[in-house]
């Protein structure tokens, strides 16, 4: 019995070892200049940006683009805001959404990627009145658009998407 349970215990060590190994392998691998996760902060307005689907949009499939604006500090009245973001490939305007037209701080814009390559989204408010609780602001988002998803980056973001914890819950 003892025996028994001293293998169970090499075994998860061993397990544990080559999740490890796995996750430091897909460490070196993945490229850092782009992200698909992020948030940038201007003039105390903070904009969240996220890609789907699992932070790897690909050419061709259906993607969304999801932004949140807070403010760091106080509450961001998106009613207060005209906000809009476009999608630009090599400088070149593809495509411009209003944000927020449900009234909601969060909002997702189901998109196609047409060819593999670094897309910018370009997110920009100005203030309705004068009275608004915040300064015109623009930020720019850069999104890697891959032409397949190898296998590698399938395991990856998988892994990733468990991770993050995702799977429980969007914002």
């Amino acid at each position: 019995m003892q025996r028994l349970l001293i293998l169970k215990v090499r075994y998860t060590f061993y397990m544990l070892r080559l999740l490890g190994i796995f996750i430091a392998a897909q460490a070196l691998v993945t490229p850092l200049f782009v992200s698909a996760h992020e948030s940038q902060q201007k003039n105390g307005v903070v904009v969240f940006f996220h890609t789907n689907p699992m932070h790897m949009p690909v050419a061709n499939k259906p993607a969304g683009i999801r932004i949140l604006i807070t403010k760091k500090e106080g509450v961001f009245k998106v009613e207060e805001c005209t906000c809009t973001a476009k999608v630009l490939h090599k400088d070149e305007e593809l495509s411009t959404h209003t944000l927020f037209a449900d009234a909601k701080p969060s909002t997702l814009i189901p998109y196609k990627f047409a060819k593999s390559g670094i897309y910018s989204v370009l997110v920009s408010g100005t203030p309705k009145s004068e009275e608004a609780s915040f300064e015109e602001f623009t930020m720019t988002f850069d999104v890697r658009v891959e032409s397949e998803m190898t296998f590698l980056e399938t395991v990856r973001s998988r892994i990733m998407y468990v991770i993050s914890g995702e799977f429980l819950s969007s914002w």
